[in-house]
């Protein structure tokens, strides 16, 4: 769990370098990217971003309890 920890920190702090910008220059240019989204060439990238944090780490499978009803049926 601790590579997902650093991943998901690490996109956290670069999200935040997109959202809280750090010029005028920038959060114009970030202002029309979000303008002109559905028009861009880049905007699979954008849109899959968060996904590579999610794909990266491979997660054990756990062997649950088998399965009891809760209740008795008569």
């Amino acid at each position: 769990m601790r590579e997902v920890d650093e991943a998901c920190q690490k996109r956290g702090v670069d999200g935040a370098r997109w959202f809280i910008p750090g010029s005028r220059w920038f959060a114009a240019f970030r202002n029309l990217n979000f303008r002109l989204m559905p028009y861009l060439p880049w905007r699979r990238l954008i849109e899959e971003m968060p996904l590579k944090v999610g794909n990266k780490v491979e997660l054990r499978d756990y062997a649950g309890p088998s399965r009891q009803p809760a209740v008795r049926r008569w």
